[in-house]
């Protein structure tokens, strides 16, 4: 039997289909139907270091690659780039290399808080 996380999600670029399963969005569902309105906030407001650390543990060979200007990390898997939103196509001209500990030391893992930023939706 085929359902629709099988159509979507077991084809295609494996980063992008694992951001869609984590944002919520399917062939029946699109991002303003779907839970990608929380996963954004979330992981573009505080844990973005979170959601690089996730990706590194699905995709080994992935680097980390923060921006202070924007304060915002971003996640390099097989020459391409990526946040929650999927593959990061501005200038990255402003990201430098970290590891892990850097993002755990700066608090880009466990920066985001419902009580300060209020109710999402």
């Amino acid at each position: 039997m085929t359902n629709s996380f099988s159509k979507l999600y077991l084809v295609g670029n494996p980063v992008e289909s694992f951001l869609k399963l984590l944002r919520g969005v399917d062939s029946c569902t699109d991002e303003d139907d779907s839970a990608a309105i929380i996963t954004k906030e979330i992981f573009l407001n505080g844990d973005c270091g979170r959601l690089a650390i996730i990706l590194k543990c699905l995709f080994p060979e992935a680097r980390f690659y923060f921006s202070n200007s924007e304060q915002h990390v971003l996640t390099l898997i097989d020459n391409k780039y990526y946040d929650i939103r999927g593959e990061y196509k501005d200038p990255v001209d402003s990201f430098k290399e970290v590891d892990e500990e850097f993002l755990i030391n700066n608090n880009y893992t466990d920066n985001y808080s419902f009580a300060l930023r209020g109710p999402i939706i």
